[in-house]
């Protein structure tokens, strides 16, 4: 899937001491079922309901409705939070990653051909096993390939029978010394076919994404033996349950990367603040990088 544009809703909190703070909410195929609409909807009941109750009164009235409407949720909390960390401003210097698709195969290898050493590409996958393949080959051609790591982006794009047939070719390929994981290869509910993949190939990592909105995610994906997780604002909720999915995430020894790459600067400069705080829980480099993209592309 390849995104040309996407819709951004803002929401401001004001209290009654005169003081604002503006968080995002990217409605977004794949992470919920909420359409626009739906978020609009639910951001206008909540700001009537939510009048007058102080921030920890209104953020447990919001609480309870983060599994069922992510996005909707994480607007607001993400608000809430944003008065407790007064010095949440975009930092420079740090490390992200670099886009890239297999359908766009010149521009991939360009790319690689071009970057200085010890980047890491994302690659985003098609599901297209042969397209997937023929991108692969032609990376393993570039000449400097081996300076660079790869995380290689699925977006559930494969059915079983067909990430099984990726796979064995990722497992012959000379780049798999070079690939980080293989990210959400399935779709987000199929827990199985990912436990499934995990045992037959124990040497691919897999992160899941899509398949991560809460703790009790975190807790399942480490039992069935998932090296890496995905983190990201708009799907765990506000800052305070991003930090608290990443510390268990940590504490159960596995990787964790953070980042949205469809958002703007407002949720991407809480992510990497967040990042530029605790890097200590965090598996280089970001991938918080939607504001780039956005302004690379001139949306």
């Amino acid at each position: 899937m390849t995104l040309e544009k996407f819709f951004v809703i803002e929401l401001e909190i004001g209290l009654s001491d005169g003081s604002k703070r503006t968080a995002e909410v990217v409605p977004l195929l794949g992470y919920s079922s909420e359409s626009p609409d739906d978020i609009k909807n639910y951001l206008e009941k909540m700001a009537i309901k939510l009048q007058g109750q102080t921030l920890l009164k209104a953020r447990y009235s919001i609480i309870p409705d983060i599994q069922k409407t992510p996005f909707s949720t994480t607007a607001l909390l993400t608000a809430i939070d944003s008065f407790f960390f007064d010095s949440l401003e975009l930092q420079h210097g740090l490390p992200f990653c670099i886009p890239t698709s297999s359908k766009e195969i010149h521009e991939m290898s360009s790319i690689v051909t071009n970057l200085k050493n010890n980047d890491t590409i994302k690659i985003k996958l098609s599901g297209d096993y042969d397209l997937d393949v023929n991108a692969l080959n032609v990376l393993s051609r570039v000449p400097n390939h081996s300076l660079h790591r790869y995380r290689l982006d699925a977006n559930q794009a494969y059915e079983l029978d067909s990430a099984y047939e990726f796979f064995s070719f990722l497992r012959d390929s000379k780049l798999l010394r070079y690939v980080d994981y293989v990210e959400q290869p399935l779709g987000a509910e199929d827990w199985e076919g990912h436990e499934q993949l995990l045992k037959n190939y124990a040497d691919i990592p897999i992160m899941l994404d899509e398949s991560i909105v809460t703790t009790s995610e975190i807790v399942r994906a480490h039992k069935i033996g998932v090296p890496f997780v995905k983190l990201k604002l708009f799907k765990q909720g506000g800052i305070l349950e991003l930090l608290t999915a990443s510390q268990l995430a940590s504490d159960l020894n596995m990787g964790i990367v953070l980042g949205n790459g469809v958002a703007t600067k407002i949720s991407n400069r809480v992510e990497i603040e967040l990042y530029h705080r605790f890097k200590e829980l965090y598996h280089a480099p970001l991938e918080a990088n939607g504001f780039l993209k956005i302004h690379s592309k001139g949306f």
